[in-house]
Parts: structure tokens; sequence; C-alpha cells
């Protein structure tokens, strides 16, 4: 299992960002796949910034 995060830091308009995006690599085929088992909890992994208080 692959588990991938991403952030972009410092800018003045906050972007979307990921948290432990789950994915598997098979070493044999070369190929990365996405179960049914992790397919829920990535739904949840993209993450998108509050707006700016006004």
């Amino acid at each position: 299992m692959i588990g991938l995060s991403f952030d972009i830091q410092g800018e003045e308009t906050p972007f979307p960002w990921v948290e432990d995006w789950r994915c598997l690599y098979d070493l044999k085929t070369g190929t990365f796949s996405v179960p049914a088992s992790f397919a829920e909890h990535n739904r949840t992994a993209l993450k998108t910034p509050d707006p700016a208080p006004k």
C-alpha cells in the first residue's frame, strides 16, 4: 500500500490538498490500482480550504 499526501504551503490563496490517498502498486506488472476497499477512504482524502472570512 502507498499513502500519498500533498499540500502547497505559503500561498496567499489556499489550495485544495490531499491527505493519505491510498493505492496499491504491483511490482510484477508495474501498475497502480485502487481497490474498492480504498475507494471510500480516498473520497475523503481531498481537502478543501475553508473560505476566507470577510
